[in-house]
């Protein structure tokens, strides 16, 4: 099949520019329609450590976005203090059409996810990342020790999805939006955080 490669329109709204490299495919699952695989260093960073999903576009079918950096810090335990773990917040994410409408066929191949960013491109197989059911799926990764580290949030049409999940390790994580489903022209609202044990700083501006 046929491949492409494109560049996002720049964003005033993102701290700096996000390359991503797109490859498309006419076959689902087997074969991706987009792959946005960023470069070392081009996706935002989250100064606040919250990014918000304000009406955004979700990727389209068999595809996956890389959207934002998030700093964790993990403290480990010592003889004077008990471990403590970054905290990954999701709230009130929820999955509407392009007029805004609530979905209300179901449908729960959209999933929100963080993964360690140095071993994205081993986590993440260009070729084969959706998998798990034909025509809807979820977001597949290869297997890698760092697997051990990502967070998946499944956020299934006609329902709000709020949850908290630990980080365990220190890094720096990708936030990914992927859609591993045959569905279009869907939108998706809510927050995702991390709150690190000192707060919502940026692990790497903790001292």
């Amino acid at each position: 099949k046929a491949h492409t490669a494109a560049r996002p329109e720049r964003s005033d709204a993102l701290h700096r520019e996000a390359a991503a490299a797109t490859s498309s495919a006419m076959m689902p699952l087997t074969a991706l329609v987009v792959a946005s695989l960023a470069l070392a260093g081009s996706v935002p960073q989250a100064a606040a450590e919250i990014y918000r999903f304000d009406n955004e576009e979700v990727p389209e079918p068999y595809s996956l976005h890389a959207k934002y950096l998030f700093y964790a810090w993990a403290k480990e335990k010592s003889e004077s203090h008990l471990a403590e773990f970054p905290v990954l917040s999701a709230a009130d994410l929820r999955v509407s059409d392009a007029s805004g409408a609530e979905a209300n066929e179901a449908y729960s191949s959209i999933q929100v996810s963080t993964l360690p960013w140095e071993d994205f491109h081993k986590l993440i197989d260009a070729t084969a990342f959706c998998g798990g059911g034909d025509p809807e799926g979820y977001i597949t990764l290869q297997k890698y020790p760092s697997k051990a580290w990502v967070n998946n949030i499944t956020v299934p049409t006609g329902k709000v999805t709020s949850m908290t999940k630990k980080i365990f390790k220190t890094g720096v994580y990708a936030l990914v939006l992927s859609n591993c489903g045959s569905k279009a022209d869907l939108k998706i609202t809510g927050t995702i955080g991390v709150k690190n044990p000192y707060g919502f700083l940026p692990g790497n501006e903790y001292y």
